[in-house]
């Protein structure tokens, strides 16, 4: 009897350690993805069904507009350009303008444009805007200084004969509008985080100063622009 017992109580131990098997420890942990450097961008070969043959990291300096690059290469031209498109797919759908949460932005190369077998991949740290900051920025900004121009510039928008003004828009864009004798006769748009990350530009609450080698121009926040 008890080697009776002793054999249903070693098949129970197997039976349960089976279940457990089958249950927590029967899945293999998934494995980690590897992404570029710090930010939340995965390599091209986590995404592409092309594989590339080696990679070279390069350092960028004061004279260029990346903190470092990525230099894939692949066996063909070919290969690069698969690898090309499969991974602008996957940025496309995960990073509006190539992008991530960190402020980190990547910068693509493609390689059928050279006929090159490499893709090279740069990541500058951008800026980060906040939604409570978006909501700040949202609105209409007049030109109310221009240098030596200023007055003149009063006397204008006065008369409604010329005014400039830039306009920061819910969905994240910068437009500059330039009216002449009540007409609109010039408008340029700018993805909001290209203009505020311009170099000449600095921002303080409801006003936008651009230093440029001639003047300054100063744009204040204001309802009073007619739409």
């Amino acid at each position: 009897m008890k080697r009776f017992i002793t054999l249903m109580l070693s098949l129970l131990l197997v039976l349960s350690l089976a279940a457990c098997s089958s249950t927590d420890g029967g899945k293999a942990p998934e494995a980690k993805k590897n992404h570029i450097g710090e930010t939340e961008f995965l390599v091209p070969d986590e995404v592409t069904s092309k594989r590339s043959t080696g990679s070279e990291t390069v350092n960028g300096d004061e004279t260029t507009k990346y903190d470092y690059m990525i230099v894939y290469t692949y066996e063909s031209v070919g290969d690069a350009v698969i690898a090309y498109g499969e991974f602008t797919e996957y940025l496309s759908q995960n990073f509006t303008k190539q992008r991530d949460s960190q402020g980190f932005v990547l910068g693509l190369s493609n390689p059928g444009y050279n006929e090159s077998n490499q893709i090279r991949v740069s990541i500058r740290k951008g800026i980060t805007i906040s939604d409570d900051l978006k909501k700040e920025l949202t609105g209409k900004y007049l030109l109310v200084e221009m240098g030596e121009y200023t007055e003149a510039l009063k006397k204008m928008w006065e008369e409604k004969s010329y005014y400039q003004y830039i306009e920061i828009t819910e969905d994240d864009k910068a437009v500059v509008y330039i009216f002449q004798d009540g007409k609109k006769s010039e408008q340029q748009e700018f993805d909001l985080y290209t203009f505020m990350e311009e170099e000449s530009l600095t921002y303080e609450t409801g006003k936008f100063t651009i230093q440029r080698a001639e003047r300054t121009l100063v744009y204040e926040k204001t309802t009073e622009i007619p739409d």
